[in-house]
């Protein structure tokens, strides 16, 4: 267990640089720039690929797939919690400021998404012959 807490939390940190580097662009465009939409896309397939990534990792280094769903797991908790503190202390200037269920729906949403393709990429690392 050590091992997909170490690999998770290195993965969800991997997510939060690319999430913050991805946000920091979509806050200084203006209002309804087309450039918003595709960074958001490419934020979105960044983390993908990472949460896919660690979930191969974490099968890899346990041999059971709950590993790789374990290690997304963690990635999401930690790439929700940071994004839902940065909403928090800094909310988009044109949004209200966000409510309780925004900050869980954000935390929820990367746990899922971490969990399920980190299931994927375990799965992917089972079927692989290495």
């Amino acid at each position: 267990m050590p091992g997909q807490v170490r690999l998770g939390l290195l993965i969800g940190a991997a997510i939060v640089i690319v999430d913050w580097i991805a946000g920091s662009i979509v806050r200084d465009l203006p209002s309804g720039d087309p450039l918003q939409e595709v960074l958001t896309v490419v934020d979105l397939f960044a983390n993908i690929v990472l949460f896919g990534s660690g979930g191969y990792l974490g099968f890899r280094a346990t041999g059971v797939a709950r590993g790789g769903a374990e290690v997304g797991v963690i990635a999401g908790v930690l790439a929700g919690g940071v994004a839902g503190l940065r909403l928090l202390l800094a909310p988009l200037p044109a949004e209200p400021a966000p409510g309780t269920a925004d900050l869980i729906g954000l935390l929820a949403i990367n746990v899922a998404l971490g969990g399920l393709v980190g299931l994927a990429g375990a799965w992917l690392a089972r079927v692989r012959p290495s």
